[in-house]
């Protein structure tokens, strides 16, 4: 049997966040122009039918898939100013652009009216290892590029008080870019 959840009134209520429906369509490259897209049976999150409907945006973390989320970007840049004696302003040296910060809010929701545990315990794991972690969301291969990966900083687990199937879960990442090393 299926929950129905008013997840905007869940974010809102428990989180004071306001999730909107994203409107997820296929990305314009992998369809032809005036062409109508159907997912194959076999594809994966991002060829999915997940991009075709008016939903919370599904965020995939290595292979653990977050159905119901809500994610914010946040960038800035590194300036060194200089100032000089005599002149209005500040020279800028070098600029550079720090690692983009990722808050990913979602619920993960148990099958057949159970605890989703393994879901919970997976996403212990994915915060447990010690290096960068694969992500698959809208957002991120929009504005950060597809081959993105992500540190996970810290990871909470909220109540969800009067629901005994569903887990909320907030967690603060970091990028993590690849770079060559010329020696």
């Amino acid at each position: 049997m299926e929950h129905k959840y008013n997840l905007q009134n869940i974010f809102l209520n428990f989180l004071s966040l306001k999730g909107m429906p994203y409107i997820l369509l296929p990305k314009p490259d992998r369809i032809a122009k005036g062409a109508s897209y159907e997912p194959s049976s076999n594809s994966n999150i991002r060829d999915s039918e997940l991009y075709q409907k008016g939903v919370f945006m599904p965020v995939k973390i290595n292979n653990l898939l977050i159905p119901y989320a809500v994610i914010s970007l946040s960038c800035s840049k590194n300036i060194i100013k200089t100032e000089l004696p005599g002149r209005t302003g500040t020279v800028k040296e070098l600029i550079s652009i720090n690692d983009t910060e990722i808050e990913i809010t979602g619920m993960l929701v148990g099958n057949d009216r159970l605890y989703p545990s393994e879901e919970v315990i997976e996403m212990r794991r994915l915060f447990e290892k010690n290096e960068a972690v694969d992500i698959e969301c809208h957002l991120t291969d929009m504005l950060l590029g597809a081959d993105i990966k992500i540190v996970i900083e810290a990871m909470t687990f909220p109540p969800l008080k009067g629901v005994e199937d569903a887990q909320l879960i907030t967690m603060k990442c970091i990028t993590d870019l690849p770079f060559k090393l010329i020696l």
